[in-house]
């Protein structure tokens, strides 16, 4: 076997092995903790939800990878099929447990804190943690 066909066998081998790793260990440590902080719970007939929405969780950035749906008792997030594939499952936050930390100046985007956790995600699910009154004062 030739140096030049071991080189590309390698090569070959790492492209297909390294979004593997990388995938696993999102999900390992960077997912997983907060799953288990946060077990799934049924989601309501009555939430609202959107497919494929952009959430970071401490420095973890799932853009696009994430289905949210907010009902009267928890926001849910379910990873898309590619990260469930390796094991990662959804996560039902309750409302008592976010906090509203700050708002983009167009009102997008909400940072709030879980536990130690920061997370960052759509207004409009994570803008339904603060109360009526408090989500006033901050627009005003």
């Amino acid at each position: 076997m030739s140096w030049t066909l071991v080189t590309w066998l390698i090569v070959t081998l790492l492209v297909l092995v390294e979004p593997i790793v990388l995938f696993w260990a999102i999900v390992r440590f960077g997912w997983r903790p907060f799953e288990q902080a946060h077990p799934a719970q049924p989601v309501h007939e009555d939430a609202v939800a959107r497919n494929f929405q952009s959430f970071s969780i401490g420095l973890l950035n799932l853009g696009f990878a994430i289905h949210a749906a907010a009902d009267e008792r928890h926001l849910h997030l379910t990873p898309v099929a590619l990260l469930r594939w390796f094991g990662a499952g959804t996560v039902s936050i309750p409302w008592e447990a976010i906090k509203v930390q700050k708002r983009s100046r167009r009102g997008n985007w909400i940072v709030a804190k879980v536990g130690d956790r920061t997370i960052r995600g759509p207004a409009w699910c994570l803008g339904l943690a603060e109360p009526a009154e408090a989500a006033d004062e901050s627009a005003g």
